[in-house]
């Protein structure tokens, strides 16, 4: 994907986040939550309070979760897509997202989060309105939003740590 012109008031910034050799995304998905409403008609299960998920070395959690699944005869659900909202973290061995909202797509392997979206690895972190995650490929892209109304644009901003710079001085013998 290219990202936009310098003149364009969305900015957008690619880099490889949430490592896929480290994530298998056909583990299962453990779930645990204060409460769990099933909508069997329309396959979708709401779990709310606290709600955690984690697939393999990935967390997703939020204060509410929606699982959409598919059942096909008297087989095992299958999980199609988890729509989070409230303080949504994703957490990685290596990375930490927060967002106000979230959706895991399962079946594409990619995480999307909207709304005041932070994305940090170590010092170096990221802002944005809109962050996507392809677990299988590790790339993530992380726009800012047009100009609404009255309301500005918002860009993409960061702030990226600087190595310590190693000295080629050596000592002096006397």
């Amino acid at each position: 994907m290219q990202a936009p012109c310098c003149c364009c008031p969305r900015r957008r910034l690619q880099r490889r986040v949430f490592q896929p050799e480290n994530h298998d995304t056909e583990a299962p998905l453990d779930v645990d939550a204060e409460r769990i409403e099933v909508r069997d008609k329309e396959k979708i299960a709401v779990f709310s309070g606290s709600v955690k998920v984690v697939q393999g070395d990935l967390t997703l959690t939020a204060d509410e979760m929606r699982v959409y699944y598919q059942q096909v005869g008297d087989g095992d659900p299958t999980i199609q897509r988890l729509d989070a909202s409230g303080n949504v973290r994703l957490i990685s061995p290596t990375d930490k997202a927060r967002a106000r909202n979230g959706v895991y797509d399962v079946e594409e392997r990619t995480v999307t989060m909207t709304g005041d979206v932070q994305l940090q690895r170590r010092q170096d972190v990221l802002n944005g309105q809109r962050l996507q995650v392809n677990l299988t490929s590790g790339t993530a892209t992380l726009d800012g939003a047009p100009p609404r109304g009255n309301t500005p644009a918002i860009r993409v901003t960061g702030r990226f740590s600087v190595p310590p710079k190693q000295s080629d001085d050596k000592p002096q013998s006397r």
